[in-house]
């Protein structure tokens, strides 16, 4: 039996005892058309769990017809009070970036990583062992790591370079008492010898963190297990959670991502520009960002910080050499083009929006499913912020 019916399987035995605690016909229910095998457990669960409210007492006699409607009605719902919430964010977007402008002495980046500062905080003073940071490139996790750890005066070593187990193993044995920042070190958090390794290091329920490395072929120049004292910090762009490894290691430590908005970017990189950067003027960098906000959408790919430089970098290279910054500009912001259609077509009704997607996109119904929640999960996060004050 291959993984995908291992998976199917164990969702359906759940399915059944639910099914039979709520009073439910199981049969009017395809769990086979809505199982997605790129899911895991606990996710496939949670959507089939919405879908079975509609069928709970007193609509248990409704027709496929008439379920049908009232999820599409519930669904048209969520697209209006999506559409509300956008609107409600966009205006209080900017209004914040007239204050930023206006407040043009005060930088306030922060606001922006807060929690993760204070994680940061909690590892150099010894309140856990390890933190991971997930984030896309360019949000600021690295920055971060570094700024709290400067103004903490605190000893770090910087790790950017990674081979093997082996080489993790000593090199963890070489600092094994001291605070270390891998940033998205390449095989770090994908070979499962190196997990083994950093699950040791983080924790163990007698508090004595042993590592060990017992191995055949390779020889040990060094003991083949020692204490590990120190404190770990890992930086990353990509985890896959669904590996019970890497599960096993989230539970170990602190762990935050990092997944900020297209209102959120913006707002930032107004802060950003307050910053003195080469020779360019306040007022330059101030228009740059101006130009970003004017010409860019949520749909536009890699928007973060090292857009930003790079955006400042190409303002002074046209200065410098009579270029036409805007049309360099221009072609440097690409657009996700998946992600511009789901824009267009979200605030449709369900079945229009729908059929409109696979339409433009060729992809299924259930990966703009999965792309919407995406979407809303990062227009939460800008809500959060608003409502978290600091601003």
């Amino acid at each position: 039996m291959n993984k995908q019916n291992q998976d199917y399987k164990k969702i359906h035995e759940w399915f059944l005892k639910y099914c039979k605690h709520k009073s439910l016909d199981s049969q009017t229910y395809d769990l086979k058309a809505k199982f997605d095998s790129s899911l895991n457990f606990n996710e496939n669960k949670n959507l089939i769990k919405e879908d079975l409210k509609l069928l709970t007492k007193p609509q248990l006699n409704l027709s496929t017809a008439e379920i049908k409607t009232i999820k599409e009605q519930d669904e048209n719902r969520r697209i209006n009070e999506e559409k509300q919430l956008l609107k409600e964010l966009t205006e209080k977007q900017n209004k914040q970036i007239q204050q930023i402008k206006t407040d043009l002495k005060l930088i306030n980046t922060s606001r922006y990583f807060s929690t993760l500062e204070n994680y940061i905080k909690m590892i150099a003073q010894d309140y856990s062992n390890g933190l991971i940071i997930k984030g896309s490139g360019g949000v600021g996790k690295s920055f971060s790591v570094i700024k709290v750890l400067n103004e903490l005066n605190a000893d770090y070593i910087f790790m950017t370079t990674f081979s093997t187990p082996l080489s993790l193993y000593k090199f963890l044995y070489e600092h094994k008492t001291e605070l270390i920042v891998f940033d998205d070190v390449s095989g770090l958090i994908t070979e499962e010898k190196s997990l083994s390794i950093l699950k040791s290091a983080l924790w163990n329920a007698t508090n004595i963190r042993t590592i060990n490395y017992f191995s055949t072929s390779e020889k040990l120049d060094i003991p083949s297990q020692f204490e590990f004292t120190g404190k770990i910090i890992i930086c990353c762009n990509t985890l896959n959670e669904k590996d019970s490894h890497i599960s096993s290691m989230k539970s170990r430590c602190l762990f935050l991502e990092l997944n900020f908005s297209y209102q959120d970017i913006i707002q930032l990189f107004y802060e950003i520009a307050k910053l003195p950067y080469k020779k360019l003027s306040l007022d330059e960098r101030i228009k740059i960002v101006d130009f970003v906000k004017e010409n860019t959408t949520e749909a536009t790919e890699q928007l973060n910080i090292r857009t930003l430089i790079h955006l400042f970098n190409l303002w002074d290279y046209s200065k410098n050499n009579n270029q036409d910054f805007i049309k360099l500009a221009l072609n440097f912001l690409t657009i996700d083009d998946d992600l511009k259609i789901l824009l267009e077509v979200e605030n449709m009704e369900t079945s229009s929006r729908n059929q409109k997607w696979v339409e433009m996109t060729g992809l299924s119904v259930r990966t703009l499913q999965r792309k919407l929640r995406i979407l809303r999960k990062k227009r939460q996060s800008a809500k959060l912020l608003d409502t978290s004050g600091g601003s």
